[in-house]
């Protein structure tokens, strides 16, 4: 009997270098600075998987 390969990818925002996940604060205050969450812009993942 042999094994069936199956092969999976992933990814995600690959037209993006970065990416913002999350800005910490509701509104702009008067400074007009705001601290934003920056997440990798490219995540890619793969997996293999052989079952017999």
């Amino acid at each position: 009997m042999t094994g069936t390969p199956d092969l999976m990818a992933s990814a995600n925002n690959l037209f993006d270098p970065l990416a913002v996940g999350a800005i910490d604060d509701p509104s702009i205050p008067a400074t007009g600075i705001v601290r934003a969450r920056i997440l990798n812009g490219r995540p890619v993942s793969a997996t293999a998987r052989l079952a017999f």
